[in-house]
């Protein structure tokens, strides 16, 4: 499935899946969501990458970097120039993880590969059969469809339930028909349960993820690409599935309990102060000063209090701190999370969905314009620091040993933001470089 361009400005969260078997990678074409692997690319693309290879390669030390997550931005909703639904659009995040390199897990990539999938074996001849059968079995109903022979699915007047050639139009196996059915938009309620049971799995190398498809469907749905796996390596971080769901709400029993926090933390403050004025207006200097003050205080004719923590004027929580537990408290909605998808909506502002450490987030003085039509970049997705535990228990899993898991040794960033160009501009070249901002620990 693949995010269409009503589901922009809808943050969403990749969490970890199983882990991708050997082999089932290129199987699974450009559509997959993942984490590590090699990238699987159209023809082209995986073309370009073998022989282009500083798009690939670290700038400080030469070696090749390493896939962090791929994932699969389709526009199932818009026509492309050719006039057809379903163009795709592939990104890809990489980073150098090798331990003697000073750029190791500071040296990041983003990689867009914008794609078309290609039509099917005579497809434009089912296209135009279906054109000419809709005015017959689908543009028609009731009596005048009965008459005309258009029945059930559109099956012949002689046999009214036998099934419809136009498979292409036939979408009564989907119970989600006209739904938006993306993988980064909110879905359904039924949809959200299957979700949250996949959320709740742990990586396991014994259960292997098979993707059903089904035959048909919607033309609005863009199809996978056939993919090329480049160059597999086996010193690529071991693959697992992402899985994507809208990002869940404040929870409200969380919000109770905070004002429950506050109001008790009010009336603890309040009693405090009570008993204090209390005890010095009936009389009672406060103990220090009957003390006779050992420090000092009451020699040198000093009438001020020693300071006391129940009169302390607590100092101001700092700016950065507080946009920091922001951010802290965001992502706790969602511990798992690997991947936010947080490309903005037309006509916002700012950072769009984009999570960040720091208030101010990076403008157009720190990200450049693309490279290939001048546009503005913008935030597309960030790669969660959190994804490098992941990571480390995939390897665990995979029974790659030490050496393999001290490239994690140096990764030390909270969160990485990739910029793309928000026209999603389609040039000549297969791979676009775009830009990535990464927020250190």
């Amino acid at each position: 499935m693949a995010v269409g361009m009503s589901s922009r400005g809808v943050v969403s969260l990749g969490v970890p899946g199983d882990l991708l078997g050997e082999g089932e990678e290129e199987s699974l074409g450009c559509s997959v969501y993942k984490i590590g692997g090699s990238p699987v690319v159209p023809p082209d693309a995986a073309e370009a990458l073998r022989s282009q290879n500083e798009l690939t390669s670290c700038q400080h030390c030469g070696q090749g970097l390493h896939l962090v997550t791929q994932l699969n931005c389709g526009n199932g909703e818009q026509h492309d120039d050719d006039g057809d639904y379903g163009t795709v659009t592939l990104l890809l995040v990489m980073v150098c993880a090798n331990p003697s390199c000073a750029a190791a897990w500071k040296h990041w990539a983003a990689l867009r590969v914008p794609s078309k999938p290609p039509k099917d074996e005579g497809e434009e001849e089912k296209e135009k059969e279906c054109d000419a059968n809709a005015g017959t079995s689908q543009g028609t109903t009731g009596r005048e469809g009965r008459d005309n022979g258009g029945g059930v699915l559109g099956g012949s007047a002689a046999d009214p339930f036998a099934p419809s050639d136009d498979w292409w139009n036939d979408t009564s196996w989907d119970d989600d028909a006209g739904g938006d059915g993306g993988a980064f938009g909110a879905g359904q309620a039924e949809e959200d349960a299957v979700v949250e049971a996949l959320r709740m799995a742990s990586l396991s190398c014994g259960k292997k993820s098979k993707t059903k498809t089904k035959s048909g469907g919607s033309s609005r749905r863009p199809r996978a690409s056939p993919g090329v796996l480049v160059d597999s390596s086996p010193n690529a971080f071991p693959a697992f599935h992402l899985h994507f769901f809208a990002e869940p709400k404040p929870s409200g029993r969380v919000s109770k309990l905070d004002a429950r926090a506050r109001e008790l933390a009010a009336e603890y403050e309040a009693a405090e102060g009570k008993a204090d004025g209390k005890g010095e207006g009936e009389g009672g200097a406060p103990e220090s000063r009957r003390r006779g003050d050992d420090r000092g205080g009451a020699a040198s004719g000093s009438t001020k209090d020693p300071a006391s923590w129940t009169a302390e004027e607590y100092e101001a929580e700092p700016e950065h701190q507080k946009q920091l537990n922001k951010f802290l408290r965001r992502v706790e909605r969602e511990p798992t999370q690997c991947v936010r998808w947080c490309r903005r909506s037309d006509g916002d502002e700012g950072g769009g969905g984009l999570l960040w450490p720091e208030r101010k987030v990076p403008g157009e003085k720190v990200v450049p314009r693309c490279e290939a039509c001048g546009g503005r970049r913008g935030p597309w997705a960030q790669v969660m620091g959190g994804s490098v535990a992941y990571i480390w228990e995939a390897m665990e899993w995979a029974g790659r040993g030490l050496e393999e898991q001290a490239k994690l040794d140096p990764a030390d960033f909270v969160t990485v933001a990739v910029y793309c160009c928000e026209a999603d501009c389609r040039g000549d070249d297969p791979v676009t470089k775009e830009h990535c901002v990464v927020m250190a620990a």
